[in-house]
């Protein structure tokens, strides 16, 4: 992998060059480089990845490959003050939940800073409907995302989104993991539902979990879900 020392940025200026899709910018990593490479750095423990399918946005923005000073979910100023709007919010009670759910003494925190937060394709659009040239930007990650869950090896997988939640259960797939389950279920909110997978490879066992945006649904701060 020719980008391995530089947090993918070859991978990403490679695509960027060659896919006019990324006229608004690219933006790979929500988080520090370290969470890609854990292979290299096994006291990060990168056992989280959580990932959007596209960087939203209808302005340039210079390309990020990564955000060094922690998950930027929690520790980047969206305009509201670090870690302080709606979708902010919204993971960082996901993410209280998940850190309980594994029961590992990991801080949800720290369960965060620790998780490769990225986004599925890097290049940024007001909505995944404008993204031009989606089928090779599709095609392209694809191929992208597969030795990244080599080095990272994560435990679980979160997407939100329904494309990157089909694109991570084919690539696993493909990687010889075998669906040993699958349940999807309403959450209380009209249509929206969660999808909750588990897939195995000798002892490897991943989770994948597909949420509703949760830009629209608001559903870890709705009593009702």
């Amino acid at each position: 992998m020719e980008a391995r020392h530089a947090g993918c940025t070859i991978f990403v200026r490679r695509a960027s060059c060659s896919n006019r899709a990324c006229v608004q910018g690219t933006g790979l990593h929500a988080g520090p480089e370290v969470t890609v490479f854990a292979e290299e750095h096994p006291d990060e423990g990168t056992e989280v990845v959580f990932h959007w399918l596209n960087p939203g946005g209808d302005v340039y923005e210079h390309e990020s490959p990564s955000f060094e000073a922690g998950n930027a979910y929690l520790r980047e100023d969206w305009g509201s003050g670090a870690g302080k709007s709606p979708l902010q919010i919204q993971v960082q009670q996901f993410y209280r939940e998940l850190a309980e759910a594994m029961n590992n003494g990991t801080d949800y925190q720290d369960l965060m800073d620790k998780s490769l937060a990225a986004n599925y394709i890097t290049f940024r659009s007001p909505n995944w409907n404008s993204l031009d040239n989606k089928s090779r930007a599709l095609e392209f990650f694809r191929s992208f995302w597969p030795t990244i869950l080599d080095y990272c090896e994560p435990r679980v997988i979160i997407s939100i989104a329904k494309e990157p939640y089909a694109h991570m259960s084919e690539i696993l797939r493909d990687q010889g993991f075998t669906n040993i389950g699958e349940i999807c279920k309403r959450v209380n909110w009209g249509r929206a539902a969660y999808t909750f997978g588990r897939l195995s490879k000798g002892s490897r066992s991943i989770a994948l979990l597909r949420l509703p945006h949760l830009s629209l649904y608001k559903i870890f701060s709705r009593a009702q879900c």
